[in-house]
């Protein structure tokens, strides 16, 4: 029973979809069957064995891109979000879709990462992608990894980092160029629904756009 393992609240969402489809913080297994009924009222097609509950991990939740050329690290980049997009106007609170990001240099996030990635492919090659998270303890647990594509941030990491979506295609070319790291920390980035990404930095309670 994974209440009694974990105890609540536990995390909930369903097992498909995108953008934390489905999430709420459940107390209770009422709760969660509960959720899950109003679910298939609303949609019609979906099972309480359509969701998946887990361990509810209340820290920070942190994107970070590794790029890998043959086993090799050749480019990394952390962004923490900081708030949801549309977070507050639906009942999971949560979404992997942020609307306020910062860029920053993590190295326990890192490691983790790292260490997900070679767990699942001794000689990784190409972009990874992952999402982790802290638990109470404030450890970095990988809860997703997405393999050969960028994350839906890339904007983000495209203004804070020296082109790595170019080096990605090169290395596809066959390019045997060095790559060097560029990342910039500290950089925020927030969007809305009809904005264009806008780009600052900020300095104890002062805040100066950069671009836009």
């Amino acid at each position: 029973d994974m209440f009694k393992r974990h105890g609540a609240p536990l995390f909930m969402r369903l097992r498909k979809g995108s953008g934390s489809r489905g999430s709420l913080k459940v107390f209770s297994y009422e709760d969660a069957l509960n959720w899950s009924m109003i679910w298939r009222y609303r949609n019609g097609d979906v099972e309480f064995n359509d969701f998946i509950l887990c361990e509810f991990l209340p820290g920070r939740d942190l994107n970070i891109t590794l790029m890998w050329r043959d086993g090799h690290l050749v480019y990394s980049g952390a962004l923490e979000r900081l708030s949801y997009f549309l977070g507050d106007t639906g009942e999971g609170w949560h979404s992997s879709t942020p609307d306020l990001t910062v860029s920053l240099d993590e190295k326990d996030a890192y490691e983790a990462a790292m260490a997900a990635c070679i767990a699942v492919d001794s000689s990784p090659h190409g972009v990874w992608n992952l999402d982790l998270k802290q638990d109470c303890e404030e450890q970095w647990l990988v809860t997703e990894i997405n393999i050969g594509r960028f994350p839906m941030i890339l904007p983000h990491l495209l203004f804070v980092s020296n082109e790595p979506v170019k080096h990605y295609v090169a290395f596809a070319m066959g390019s045997q160029d060095p790559f060097v790291t560029t990342f910039a920390e500290g950089i925020f980035m927030t969007r809305d629904l009809d904005g264009a990404p806008t780009f600052f930095t900020k300095e104890v309670q002062d805040a100066e756009i950069i671009e836009a």
